[in-house]
Parts: structure tokens; sequence; C-alpha cells
């Protein structure tokens, strides 16, 4: 009993004390690349790799979405990329070889005149239970801000161990020529409020 008490607070202060940063690109491979902006947000007019979540404020208008949206994928399980706007599909079909590393399973098709796509992606963690949300997405004069939350296992809930990578790619009805900003957050219990 002793042995899994200790387990149990080793863990906790590794998983509260560690903060996990995406693994960079070891292939060279061209992926959609951006860059964080004062504030922490992504760009996807830059063409510099991003930086880790930002510990930014969230102010009382994030936490709804005013904006059309739907989940292409996500998953616990994805390739390394980093997040991007993406605003073609040429882009979108490396991404989907990237994530499947295979070409049977094709990238959706997109129009791109009316919407743009969002992959964001998080971890590695070391366990299961973690995953990605997208908990705002505001028109504002400048673009359209959106913020994504990492979620965390409760204390409590039984999780596979195993290194994870959550993954989400959204598509966002947006115009082209419409600047979209990414922020990746992670969670804390007060969001809920």
């Amino acid at each position: 009993m002793r042995k899994h008490i200790l387990l149990i607070v080793l863990s906790a202060f590794f998983l509260s004390a560690c903060k996990s940063v995406p693994a960079k690109l070891q292939d060279g491979t061209t992926a959609p690349s951006v860059s964080y902006e004062a504030g922490g947000f992504v760009s996807a007019q830059s063409d510099k790799n991003a930086g880790l979540y930002p510990d930014a404020v969230l102010t009382g208008r994030e936490g709804r979405v005013d904006i059309s949206y739907e989940i292409l994928e996500e998953g616990n399980y994805g390739a390394e990329f980093g997040t991007a706007v993406i605003e073609n599909q040429k882009d979108l079909d490396k991404l989907y070889a990237r994530l499947h590393d295979r070409s049977d399973r094709p990238a959706p098709k997109i129009d791109f005149e009316r919407k743009k796509v969002i992959a964001v992606r998080s971890g590695p963690f070391t366990t299961g239970g973690y995953g990605i949300k997208l908990y705002s997405a505001i028109d504002t004069k400048d673009g359209v801000e959106t913020v994504f939350l990492i979620t965390a296992p409760e204390p409590t809930q039984i999780v596979t161990q195993a290194f994870t990578t959550p993954y989400l790619i959204i598509s966002i009805d947006v115009p082209s020529s419409k600047p979209v900003f990414v922020k990746l957050q992670r969670y804390k219990p007060e969001f809920d409020l």
C-alpha cells in the first residue's frame, strides 16, 4: 500500500512540476509553420516555429464560440507538427500525410475561400487523459481570435500508461482575407466558473 501511495505522490509531483513541450521536427520536412506574436497568439502570416504554451490571462469574452466550426479530426497519438493555420489544400494534404504516414486516408476537401483549418497539438504527456478543445473563437476587427485549452485528467481518473500527444484539427468559417490568431492555453479549473 505504501508503494502505491508513494507512486501516486511522485506521479502527481512530476505531472505538476514538468512542462510538456512540443518536440522539434527531426526530418527537416516542411510542415506548416507559424510563430507567436505579442500576447501569445499564433499568426498564419509568419514563417517561424511556434513557441511554448503561454501563460496568458484570459479575458471575460473568452469562453464563447461565435463562429461556426467543424472538427475534422482529433486523437491522442498524433505525429509531430506545430500549431498551424492552414490556408490551402496543399498544406492540409501535407499535414494529413504526416499525421497518418500513409496516403490511403486523404485530407478532406475544404473550400478555402470560405474556411480555414486550424491544427493544434500538445505533449508529449506520460499518460492518457489529456486532450485539446476549442475554448473560444471571437470575431474582432483585427481578425478571428481563437483559444484552445489543453485539458488534463482528474487526479482520481484511471488513464492509460502510455505517451500521448493529443491533437485537434478543425475547419472554421472565416473568409480567406481575415487573419486567424491561435492561442494554446493550459487548462485551469477556474475556466469552468
